[in-house]
């Protein structure tokens, strides 16, 4: 099997409830070559970048991680800082509320390097929220002009592992972007590199943050700026923009109404990770979730409690029982 060095970019932003998640999900990769790095956009000094650099300070203890502590700028800004960084072959991203399973990395790498053609590779992604409700993304390929029009999705941010050469050949993101900077990239390299999509459940989202979206008008001034960069790049033509625009308004009412009117009666996250029953987390990670984010931690748990003891959260007595074994655990390695 190929050993390249890996480089991992977290980008995060008020994360710090989360990132021990992100962090543990690399400490327990099967592929061991990898460059993690921790790019903060929360402005030097300020409350969640101290409790970020926590965090990470903990992690140091079991894998290398380069934390960058950026001015507060944007997301786009944080990734590319990030990128500026990477010394590894292949590149990919995991957003600080995300998680890799154990050997997302080393299936991704054996990917591309029996597969030269190809510069990107897909997975498919568990899409889980706080309420323990999910769904799973997954295409047989995808297209530039999927992403465009909205016919197909990635999942998330964290879905893109990929020779750094085509980061080094077509440039980073785009900082004018405050949402939609994983769009406009990810069209750019599909429209100039082939990729391939491998069906496995891979990569967990977790929705859980309120704070960090834009308001309305700011939605719409960003779709219009995807809109006239995609036309002026030559992905789309003019008769398309009218398409673009009706489906991107499409898309920001359904977020909006998402947002505030979740879906109920979904599957549970650990009824789509079932197959999947090599995660493993630490309750040291576990009960940092715990402490700081409750809702993730349900979310979390619902998966972890079905893979590691065979039981579903949705009884109480059990979540109780297993929550205080974990803070009792916690609370003796620290004697």
């Amino acid at each position: 099997m190929s050993n390249e060095l890996v480089s991992v970019i977290i980008p995060t932003y008020k994360g710090s409830d989360s990132i021990c998640v992100a962090l543990e999900s690399l400490a327990q990769q099967t592929y061991k070559n990898i460059q993690v790095i921790v790019s903060d956009d929360n402005g030097p000094g300020e409350s969640e970048q101290l409790k970020t650099q926590e965090i990470v300070d903990i992690y140091k203890s079991y894998i290398s991680i380069d934390y960058l502590i950026n001015e507060h700028v944007n997301g786009s800004h944080a990734r590319n800082e990030g990128l500026k960084k990477a010394k590894g072959e292949y590149v990919c991203f995991l957003d600080d509320d995300d998680f890799f399973l154990n050997d997302y990395i080393e299936k991704a790498v054996t990917t591309l390097s029996s597969n030269n053609e190809c510069s990107i590779v897909f997975f498919n992604v568990v899409i889980a929220s706080k309420d323990s409700s999910a769904r799973i993304v997954s295409n047989e390929e995808i297209d530039y002009r999927d992403i465009l029009f909205s016919t197909k999705e990635i999942g998330t941010g964290s879905n893109l592992f990929f020779r750094k050469n085509i980061y080094e050949e077509t440039g980073g993101f785009d900082e004018r972007y405050l949402r939609f900077q994983d769009f406009e990239f990810v069209t750019k390299k599909l429209k100039n590199y082939k990729s391939i999509w491998i069906k496995e459940n891979k990569i967990v989202k977790f929705f859980n943050k309120t704070d960090n979206y834009l308001n309305y008008q700011k939605s719409l001034q960003m779709q219009e700026l995807y809109r006239n960069d995609s036309l002026e790049h030559g992905l789309i033509n003019d008769e398309e923009l009218s398409k673009m625009r009706s489906v991107q308004q499409h898309n920001l009412y359904k977020d909006m109404l998402a947002r505030y009117m979740p879906k109920e009666d979904v599957r549970n996250v650990y009824d789509l990770l079932l197959k999947n029953n090599d995660l493993s987390f630490s309750d040291k990670a576990m009960w940092q979730v715990y402490k700081t984010s409750k809702a993730i931690f349900k979310a979390v748990l619902g998966a972890y409690m079905y893979l590691v003891y065979g039981k579903s959260n949705n009884n109480g007595s059990e979540y109780l029982e297993f929550r205080t074994e974990l803070q009792r655990n916690y609370l003796r390695k620290c004697k």
